[in-house]
């Protein structure tokens, strides 16, 4: 999210990161949106490493605590006209 919020030179004048923390029945919601892309609509695409390394460290704490935490990628945006959301949920 800081990546592509505003240290990349195309990042988006709106420059912002949304963490909203919300809990549903035994599930604690954890979304991540930041702005992304430049005024033209033009999205930045990476190298997905970051994603992929968390959704790696997830896997690795569920095996050893019963798939306790859930990622979803590319959610509907929330907070911003262009961007990417992510939604992490834990379940306790």
């Amino acid at each position: 999210a800081v990546k592509y919020c505003g240290i990349d030179l195309i990042a988006s004048e709106q420059r912002c990161i949304w963490i909203d923390v919300t809990r549903i029945q035994n599930k604690l919601l954890v979304s991540i949106e930041n702005t992304l892309g430049d005024k033209t609509n033009q999205i930045n695409s990476g190298s997905g490493s970051g994603l992929r390394l968390v959704n790696e460290r997830i896997q690795i704490f569920n095996k050893t605590h019963q798939d306790n935490i859930t990622m979803e990628f590319e959610k509907p945006l929330v907070h911003c006209e262009r961007g990417y959301r992510v939604e992490i949920y834990f379940r306790f």
